[in-house]
């Protein structure tokens, strides 16, 4: 009885040997179709305004983002515009972002002067709060400081 379970185990291991030896078993015409993009591969249309966020194609198949200002958030679309806005300074973790008065929103500004970085200062602001993109995680949302003075609450 050892012996045929032996035996069947010896030739189970011969067929896999065998079957991992043995070369793709894809046929040559749909190989192609396996291989991984590389930059410069021409993508489709619809492919690529999904990707990219329904930005519009150039003819060289480019996404065209329009005019987008670049800071220490790199370039982003501009999603709201916020005037004189009432809000306080909080430091998470060594970064100073302002908080809007109900505490709600974070906002982390790319040039924030030394003036305002104080834990708990009342502030007015103003700027434009910038996109998020998928599956990014951040303490605060992007935004472009235009406009910010200490308040006297």
């Amino acid at each position: 009885m050892k012996k045929i379970n032996l035996l069947a185990i010896s030739i189970c291991c011969l067929f896999l040997v065998q079957a991992c030896s043995n070369k793709s078993s894809v046929p040559s015409d749909k190989k192609e179709m396996l291989k991984k993009p590389e930059i410069g591969d021409d993508v489709p249309t619809d492919v690529a305004t999904s990707i990219y966020d329904k930005a519009p194609i150039t003819k060289d198949g480019v996404p065209q983002f329009g005019e987008m200002e670049e800071d220490c958030h790199g370039k982003r679309k501009v999603t709201q515009n916020l005037e004189d806005v009432s809000g306080s300074i909080l430091n998470v973790g060594g970064l100073y972002v302002i908080t809007s008065e109900g505490g709600n929103n974070r906002y982390n500004p790319c040039e924030l002067s030394n003036k305002y970085k104080k834990d708990g200062i009342q502030v007015r602001f103003s700027g434009d709060v910038l996109e998020i993109f998928p599956n990014e995680r951040l303490v605060a949302t992007p935004f472009r400081l235009k406009n910010i003075v200490e308040r006297d609450d």
